[in-house]
């Protein structure tokens, strides 16, 4: 799984096994070390009590969470991903967008994408 992080935007890119493992087990993680004791967790999980990406940081890690329905439309290849703006200081808002990372994605000419509407 590939984190990109610029501005108030967070993407996610899941490889054809982070797609294996989070629909056998409902969450992949990553982390990065920064020395003994000190590394950053980034998580991808689902969630039935959801209906829109959310992505919070506690603790050093970062998690999005997605709707669980969500996964079996991801089996339809014509879906790249999913989006949301998730509201966070006044009028700013942090974009969050999780897709698969396929041989060919970067094409994504007549491909689909999801935008959530804005998380609570």
């Amino acid at each position: 799984m590939k984190l990109r992080i610029s501005g108030n935007s967070l993407r996610l890119r899941l490889s054809p096994a982070d797609l294996d493992g989070i629909r056998r087990d409902g969450r992949i993680e990553c982390w990065t070390g920064f020395g003994p004791g000190h590394r950053f967790v980034y998580a991808l999980e689902c969630s039935a009590e959801v209906a829109d990406l959310v992505a919070e940081f506690e603790q050093e890690a970062l998690t999005i969470t997605m709707p669980e329905s969500w996964l079996g439309e991801w089996d339809d290849d014509e879906w790249v991903g999913f989006e949301a703006m998730q509201p966070i200081d006044g009028d700013q808002h942090l974009h969050v967008l999780v897709e698969k990372d396929l041989a060919c994605a970067h094409a994504r000419n007549g491909k689909k994408e999801r935008m959530a509407a804005a998380a609570p």
